[in-house]
């Protein structure tokens, strides 16, 4: 067999190219001809409505009642308290419906005393601004419509009730979890 010469390995190699051959290089299949930044941003947040435009506690204060107002059929101390809810980030009306959730007496439906509360046998209601009685854990106790990036004001009422006889004075601490429902 023949070696090579000197001048045979170093001939140069003619290459044809077409116009294809760009192409299929900046298809990926070989090397990426140009890369440019794909930044994303946005935001994601528990729901695109919000009750007083925060996640935290409402806190209703209903200050110092007798035990005899409370017993009383006629008379109730009741505090009066509004929720906004605002749907920011809507880009259509919303059909909100609202729903108090947690412990609560099975006859009456009110707001059950909790922990640190002195007092027995007394419950808390919820009504509506006009009056009516809501009870806890019902299907959605009000629906509202929102508009569109809008808001809506809801008046409430809280009041303490007997649950029964025998209710007894002293300290009242109780929670329900309202709830945003989206229709």
């Amino acid at each position: 067999m023949i070696a090579p010469s000197p001048q045979d390995t170093l001939k140069p190699m003619k290459i044809r190219a077409s116009l294809t051959l760009p192409a299929l290089l900046c298809t990926g299949l070989a090397f990426p001809c140009a890369a440019t930044p794909l930044e994303i941003t946005g935001e994601v947040t528990a729901s695109t409505c919000l009750v007083n435009d925060s996640n935290g506690p409402i806190h209703i204060d209903l200050g110092r009642t007798s035990l005899s107002r409370i017993n009383s059929l006629t008379r109730r101390d009741d505090t009066a308290f509004a929720i906004t809810v605002s749907c920011p980030g809507s880009t259509g009306a919303q059909q909100i419906g609202l729903q108090l959730t947690g412990p609560a007496d099975p006859v009456t439906g009110a707001i059950a005393l909790d922990g640190p509360s002195s007092a027995t046998r007394i419950g808390v209601a919820i009504l509506t601004g006009q009056g009516e009685k809501l009870r806890m854990d019902e299907q959605p106790i009000t629906l509202v419509n929102v508009p569109a990036g809008g808001q809506r004001r809801l008046d409430f009422f809280a009041a303490l009730v007997p649950l029964g006889d025998g209710a007894t004075a002293g300290s009242v601490r109780a929670r329900a979890e309202l709830t945003l429902i989206y229709r």
